[in-house]
């Protein structure tokens, strides 16, 4: 019965290939089956974010969607070095639809620019895990609701463009906590804050950190 055990073990250990050190005692346990991944890829989020902003009718939509060619040629994407996604770049380009949630995935996204589109739905709060964004332009778009506070997370934000939308409500303090006067990063931060009516009838946005008020075009 011995034998048995003892050539069973050896069969776990080539199995698994443990070491060797650890299969002579018969110490070890053979290892648990690794978890399941549950994370998304950089590609996932991207076609999420494609879906969601109607992207079979943009003007530009190069390569996405091309599954032999890497998400770093898609139009208006750049990468790192090591092929993570640092900047979005599609402004006027004919998109309409929402914000994926799980754009908040990009870690080392640092640049999004969809200005000029006409994008709708409320800015995602996910945005403020966006750690290495430093520049955030959604201006002249058909967003509603109010400004997402999580976005006073991001301590190396400098620019925020938000006007030309549907935006109200007031800014949120964690948000100017970020201005540079106040020893932060943030040096740009412009919304529709001169006390205007928006195209729903809710008023402009009040900012008292912005530093640049402008009133939305009717």
């Amino acid at each position: 019965m011995c034998g048995i055990i003892i050539l069973l073990w050896t069969i776990l250990c080539i199995t698994y290939s443990l070491d060797s050190s650890n299969c002579d005692d018969g110490t070890t346990s053979p290892p648990s089956t690794p978890p399941m991944e549950t994370f998304e890829t950089e590609r996932d989020i991207l076609l999420s974010f494609f879906s969601g902003a109607n992207g079979i009718n943009w003007e530009n939509n190069e390569n996405w969607n091309e599954s032999e060619i890497s998400i770093c040629e898609w139009f208006g994407v750049s990468c790192s070095q090591s092929g993570q996604v640092t900047e979005l770049k599609l402004k006027g380009n004919n998109m309409f639809g929402t914000i994926a949630t799980e754009i908040g995935l990009l870690t080392a996204l640092s640049y999004i620019d969809f200005d000029s589109n006409s994008l709708s739905g409320s800015i995602p709060s996910e945005l403020g895990n966006l750690v290495s964004l430093r520049h955030l332009e959604l201006d002249s778009n058909r967003l509603t609701s109010t400004i997402p506070s999580e976005l006073g997370s991001l301590k190396d934000l400098k620019e925020v463009y938000l006007q030309e939308n549907n935006l109200s409500g007031i800014m949120p303090e964690e948000l100017c906590a970020r201005s540079d006067y106040l020893g932060g990063e943030l040096d740009t931060l412009i919304t529709d804050c001169e006390g205007g009516v928006n195209e729903f009838g809710g008023e402009d946005i009040s900012c008292s950190c912005c530093t640049t008020c402008l009133r939305r075009k009717t």
